[in-house]
């Protein structure tokens, strides 16, 4: 694998991995000054590595973005008998132009939607130059149209329409099984808007902005479809199956029946970033490394139980993003995602974090490993 050193650039912090730095204890409010850049030297590596927050299942594929938009089959490997290696870079563009720094992604099962984020720089290497991002929609993944979102930021028009200097996030709530079926699944974006001096999180809907989403509010972060509707939370990730939800609280884990009373599990194996479901447990992603928690008609334990494989010997670090391919499987019977992000800061133009990017286990081969190389 090639490996090429970019020599004094801007690390630019975005989507989840910027929460990281800007997030309280409680994970209950934002600063807008979390996009400030960090000059540090990098080490980048060829593939499918870098901050990896999110997996999506959109048109008989799986899809996933480090800046860069990857895909592969969603077929399991149990009937491809093939593993790591399949991801595809997608040639994203809008109108003849490559989409750049494409961050967080999500589906309404019809489209895609992506939003993307953009330097102006000042001549002076500042660490404060304004950033823009623009909201994307597309059916392919291939040929993306800009969705206006002037309506909300007060910035461009219908042909160039952008939120300034403020958080963006995109995302739906995991309605469907995620491979052919999407009943009830709703995309959404959350934009500031300055005549109201707060965010909202507004439905996206084919090539344009919808209204308002019923029932959330300006600090929502995260959604989840259950008992036929939508319940939204300032969560860092939720997951449904099996008529209950499941969401993090700092160190929590708590779960509902119906998606508005909550009880909470303390689980006390550090900041909980990411969940995925299986059908006998729940898979978390902490501040230092991945769990399970067992559940019990549907209840999460407290206590963590060991993988029968090397996924806590292997994924150690901050685990921001879970993805299981068939929630109605037992743990360890369905292809299992999991990825890492930058924990710390570069201190020297010899440090790596080559631990960063995304691993997979497959039930054939029996471990996890490092996928996409």
């Amino acid at each position: 694998m090639n490996i090429m050193m970019k020599k004094s650039i801007f690390w630019k912090i975005t989507g989840l991995a910027a929460l990281i730095f800007g997030l309280g204890a409680g994970f209950t409010s934002c600063h807008d000054n979390i996009y400030s850049m960090i000059e540090m030297e990098v080490v980048q590596e060829d593939g499918l590595n870098g901050d990896i927050s999110q997996i999506v299942p959109f048109n008989g594929s799986l899809w996933c973005t480090n800046y860069k938009l990857y895909k592969k089959d969603i077929t399991p490997s149990s009937s491809t008998g093939r593993y790591n290696g399949q991801w595809h870079h997608v040639n994203a563009t809008c109108n003849g132009s490559e989409l750049e720094f494409i961050t967080t992604i999500a589906t309404d099962g019809s489209r895609l939607y992506c939003y993307t984020i953009q330097w102006e720089e000042d001549g002076d290497d500042s660490v404060n130059m304004p950033y823009y991002k623009r909201v994307y929609s597309s059916a392919d993944g291939e040929s993306w149209t800009q969705i206006d979102i002037s309506s909300v930021t007060g910035v461009g028009n219908s042909s160039d329409s952008m939120a300034v200097n403020t958080l963006v996030h995109v995302f739906d709530n995991r309605a469907g099984d995620g491979t052919n079926s999407f009943t009830g699944r709703q995309a959404f974006v959350r934009l500031y808007n300055p005549s109201s001096d707060s965010y909202e999180i507004h439905v996206l809907s084919g090539t344009s902005l919808g209204s308002v989403a019923s029932g959330s509010s300006g600090s929502d972060f995260s959604a989840v479809y259950i008992n036929g509707s939508t319940k939204f939370s300032n969560s860092l990730d939720m997951v449904a199956g099996n008529g209950k939800a499941y969401r993090t609280s700092g160190s929590d884990i708590e779960y509902s029946s119906n998606g508005s009373d909550w009880t909470s599990v303390d689980f006390d194996k550090g900041t909980i970033w990411a969940l995925a479901l299986t059908a006998d447990y729940l898979l978390v992603g902490t501040s230092d490394g991945i769990y399970k928690s067992h559940l019990d008609s549907g209840v999460p334990s407290s206590s963590a139980t060991d993988f029968s494989n090397n996924a806590q010997s292997l994924l150690t670090s901050r685990v921001t993003g879970l993805y299981v391919l068939d929630s109605s499987k037992n743990e360890g019977e369905t292809d299992e995602y999991g990825s890492m992000i930058i924990s710390g800061y570069l201190s020297s133009s010899s440090d790596t974090f080559g631990e960063i990017g995304l691993y997979a286990y497959y039930p054939g081969r029996g471990v996890w490993n490092r996928d996409g190389d």
